[in-house]
């Protein structure tokens, strides 16, 4: 979630034309958007969004965010907003999902009962898309071996990969990757 108001306008498309909202955020716990209008905190769940786009004026930074049940894509049913990493005849994405999950508890003699405290996870899912259709990625090993299939093999991965220094299994690496591709073609 990002805490500075301040520092952040989002554009939010709907069906037809985009808006701009100053001072707002993402709250991708709670999976909307949180913005100040007219002096007041208003919420706007991400199923009405399309997508979104995230300014930093102050470091000149854009992350889009992609509602993909809005964007035809295939098997995204239950999935939540991806952020876009890489666009182009193969696009890759990434879902951030975050739960509460119950700890086991610890025995505490002093008290003769049971102390439990829940935890906030943060998965992070990585998919891949080439004509409306989604790959996960899973486990990450299998990146290189993905894309070659959804490249017909005429990219090679881990060719390019050691020739610019890139990791194929490091996913700082990946949207490099696919954009030299989505730029070769």
């Amino acid at each position: 979630m990002h805490e500075d108001w301040k520092e952040y306008v989002l554009v939010v498309t709907f069906e037809k034309d985009p808006i701009s909202i100053e001072k707002a955020k993402y709250d991708s716990f709670a999976k909307e958007i949180v913005f100040q209008w007219e002096e007041e905190t208003k919420y706007l769940s991400q199923a009405y969004v399309k997508g979104f786009v995230i300014r930093n004026t102050s470091a000149n930074q854009e992350r889009t965010f992609i509602n993909p049940r809005y964007n035809n894509l295939i098997n995204s049913e239950s999935l939540s907003l991806f952020e876009v990493l890489a666009d182009g005849e193969i696009s890759l994405y990434k879902e951030v999902q975050h739960h509460v999950q119950g700890a086991t508890g610890r025995y505490d003699p002093t008290s003769g009962g049971t102390e439990q405290q829940n935890r906030l996870v943060t998965e992070e899912r990585y998919f891949l898309a080439k004509s409306s259709t989604l790959f996960p990625i899973q486990p990450r090993s299998r990146f290189a071996r993905i894309l070659a299939t959804l490249t017909d093999d005429e990219f090679d991965v881990k060719g390019f990969a050691k020739k610019t220094g890139l990791k194929v299994n490091k996913v700082a690496d990946w949207p490099a990757i696919i954009n030299a591709f989505n730029q070769q073609n």
